[in-house]
């Protein structure tokens, strides 16, 4: 009796888990394809410069000369096109001002120039091929939420915009590279798989999707029970044979995918996100003491990646040199970059005052200060610092900056504060609810914990293959369902 309620309500579900499989599954396959089919970057990390001595020689009044405003919160020294810049920040959402070092001149409007440059770097193509460039401060269909970085440029290539790229200028970063048929998957993906076209209807969106992910949950179970209910039989009918021989395999992978996807779903609907970039304390002007620059002179041709005023815990200033990989070790697919290879290879730290008694400074212990300061926790509620030098479900790849520090801290939330000791800027931060949520996505809905076992292709392909079984499996579900339906009428009529 047992046995022929579970198969009931099989059937009467059957339809609805049918529609969700095509649904879900067909789009699915979409976001392996953009990995594999999408435009590729020329170069996976940002170009890195050699600071000739006249430029450090510079750098010193040109800081002073910059300074006098109180409203710069990121003060860098970065590569440009034509040598070293002197990059300001006032806040998160406007574009960047220049000074060249070696005139000491401001270089008006040219954020855009540098978006400009630095997208010709990541894809390869010639300045004289941009079509279009704007600065863009929401994010859209091309440039969904999920990048996280605000504000970007977009520059287009060629005719009909054959690539764009999305360029993050504080960070020196390719956020995105986009072509026409990469555009038209990630429209399928967003529309079919997360329901992006109820935007605006938050509670129908969740309805929708909720009711389709946990019918295909319950099917999943039911499935799992009638595998186990019915003893070991040959089954004359080959669609009944292989729909139950496939389901044996099948049943897991449903199961993962639609309890993770409904997870997600209430967490990003219903639980407020507390992630995103935030920029340090303004600096004050600087007083007209002797700035050092004998110690920048020994940084005269030794490549780096970006020098930056940073404030220690002591409220000393200093000069933060990065110090970039050796050109050999450089990434040759952007894959490296979950492998721990940071663009950084050490950091050294320069007092921004000659004659000072400035103590010696660690990337750890100015971690910890600059968590404190963003936090307002108290220094006995830091449980852990550690390094992170590659992407996870705890610090995601879509931040774009390695290495940062994760500050645990002790408070209601078990609060991580992700800070970049380059910059001085708290890139992410996630509570338990949070880190708890990610780790049940990345393991049971993206089987990241395969990547390094089997690698990021075989892996996605390993979940393609499981997608076309589930769908081999609703196909022969589904033809037992029409059968089904035929013969009711004929039972009925005799």
């Amino acid at each position: 009796m047992f046995n022929q309620r579970l198969s009931k309500w099989h059937r009467q579900i059957g339809w609805i888990a049918a529609v969700a499989l095509f649904i879900w599954g067909g789009s699915a396959v979409t976001h392996p394809a953009m990995v594999w089919f999408g435009p590729q970057a020329q170069h996976n990390f940002p170009p890195t410069m050699s600071v000739p001595g006249e430029a450090l020689q510079n750098l010193a009044p040109l800081l002073v000369k910059v300074s006098k405003s109180n409203e710069l919160k990121v003060i860098k020294l970065v590569p440009g096109e034509s040598g070293p810049l002197l990059q300001l920040s006032r806040d998160q959402d406007s574009s960047r001002r220049y000074f060249d070092v070696e005139n000491q001149q401001l270089l008006p409007n040219h954020d855009q120039s540098q978006a400009e440059w630095l997208a010709s770097y990541y894809t390869g193509r010639k300045r004289d091929e941009i079509r279009r460039v704007d600065f863009q401060t929401d994010f859209n269909h091309e440039y969904p939420a999920v990048n996280r970085l605000l504000p970007v440029y977009r520059v287009a290539f060629g005719a009909e915009e054959a690539m764009v790229a999305f360029i993050h200028t504080e960070t020196g970063a390719l956020a995105s590279l986009l072509n026409p048929f990469k555009n038209r998957l990630q429209w399928i993906f967003q529309n079919l798989h997360t329901f992006k076209w109820l935007d605006g209807l938050e509670n129908i969106r969740l309805l929708l999707a909720g009711t389709l992910l946990v019918t295909l949950a319950v099917m999943a179970i039911i499935g799992l029970l009638l595998l186990f209910a019915y003893k070991p039989r040959v089954i004359k009918d080959g669609k009944r044979r292989y729909h139950r021989r496939l389901a044996y395999l099948a049943w897991l992978p449903l199961l993962a995918w639609s309890a993770s996807g409904f997870y997600h779903l209430l967490q990003s609907s219903l639980v407020e996100r507390q992630f995103g970039l935030r920029l340090g304390l303004p600096y004050e002007s600087l007083r007209s003491e002797p700035l050092n620059n004998d110690s920048l002179q020994t940084l005269a041709g030794r490549v780096v990646n970006n020098l930056s005023l940073i404030r220690a815990d002591d409220q000393n200033l200093y000069w933060r040199v990065s110090v970039a990989r050796d050109q050999s070790e450089q990434a040759v697919s952007r894959q490296d970059r979950f492998a721990g290879n940071a663009a950084e290879q050490s950091a050294i730290y320069l007092p921004l005052v000659a004659g000072g008694s400035a103590k010696p400074l660690r990337d750890e212990a100015l971690a910890r200060a600059m968590a404190l300061r963003f936090t307002g926790a108290s220094g006995e509620q830091v449980l852990a610092t550690r390094l992170v030098t590659r992407f996870g479900s705890e610090y995601d790849f879509r931040n774009k900056r390695l290495p940062v520090w994760a500050v645990e801290l002790n408070d209601a939330d078990k609060t991580i504060v992700f800070v970049d000791t380059a910059t001085g800027i708290l890139v992410d931060s996630t509570r338990s609810i949070d880190r708890l949520e990610g780790l049940s996505f990345s393991i049971l809905h993206k089987w990241n914990h395969l990547h390094g076992v089997l690698g990021p292709k075989v892996r996605d392909l390993l979940m393609v293959c499981t997608i076309f079984l589930l769908l081999i499996v609703t196909l022969f579900g589904v033809r037992m369902l029409v059968n089904k339906g035929r013969s009711l009428p004929s039972k009925r009529l005799s």
